[in-house]
């Protein structure tokens, strides 16, 4: 077993100054820490299998899925599920 911090993650870059942290990378499940500075944003993307929890430490989050805006605060969460397609039109 082995403890885990953005100190010892595997550590990249994304978009315009902002930092992540992989600190658990498996085929079966991803866990990430992020900085992301004022006014930085992540492109617009989906997931088609892949379902996205995020928890802030830190400062306001913005975030919009179907065209729903959720604004979170320190100690906060939300959970984004991808929809599995019933292959109905």
């Amino acid at each position: 077993m082995t403890v885990i911090s953005h100190q010892s993650a595997e550590h990249y870059t994304w978009g315009n100054q902002c930092d992540g942290w992989h600190l658990v990378k498996s085929d079966s499940l991803s866990v990430i820490q992020e900085r992301v500075p004022v006014g930085c944003a992540e492109s617009r993307h989906f997931h088609v299998k892949a379902e996205q929890f995020f928890y802030i430490l830190s400062g306001i989050a913005t975030m919009e899925l179907e065209g729903e805006t959720f604004r979170l605060s320190p100690n906060e969460e939300i959970l984004f599920q991808f929809k599995k397609n019933t292959g109905t039109g």
